[in-house]
């Protein structure tokens, strides 16, 4: 649950099939989050798929508090294969690279994907005081874990890839 215990970085990534949506307001198939943060002195990388059939019981996770109902990921792992820079002792620059493969997408020129990031912030390294976010402004809630965790992929904005994207990866550069 690194979204409740700290400062990190939070990047919720829409699905690639054609067929999903815009105006959804509940995940489908390949809708995820990835959150980085400082864990131990280390970037860790966890990712959260909503909706995944391929993943076994061990990898599935779920929530219920009284105010918030109930919420479930499928599959919530640590992640290689991202690159992670960080300079800094307690505000961050940081710097990601995640190749498209990690996020199950196959890019292509002119493809729009759903996309939000935001920041968690934490004054104490183990408590989150605010949460801002790129397109979401309405994810500012700290107080219900279930709510926090939720994917809401309407409130999201569009990136759009251009160029040869056929072995590119999603380059972030995310200042202080």
């Amino acid at each position: 649950m690194l979204y409740k215990s700290g400062g990190a970085l939070d990047l919720r990534f829409g699905s690639a099939d054609s067929g999903a949506k815009d105006g959804r307001t509940e995940p489908v198939a390949g809708d995820q989050r990835m959150l980085v943060a400082m864990v131990n002195g280390q970037p860790a990388v966890v990712r959260y798929v909503a909706k995944d059939p391929t993943a076994g019981p061990t990898l599935k996770w779920s929530a219920h508090t009284e105010a918030g109902g109930d919420v479930s990921f499928d599959r919530v792992e640590q992640v290689a294969g991202v690159g992670v820079e960080v300079q800094g002792e307690t505000d961050y620059d940081v710097s990601l690279t995640i190749p498209f493969r990690v996020l199950g997408i196959k890019p292509a020129p002119g493809m729009r994907i759903r996309m939000d990031w935001g920041v968690i912030v934490s004054d104490t390294g183990s408590e989150v005081r605010t949460r801002q976010y790129w397109a979401d402004i309405t994810a500012t809630g700290v107080a219900d874990a279930v709510v926090e965790a939720r994917l809401f992929p309407n409130l999201w904005g569009h990136i759009v890839l251009e160029g040869d994207a056929s072995d590119a990866d999603v380059d972030m550069l995310i200042p202080k």
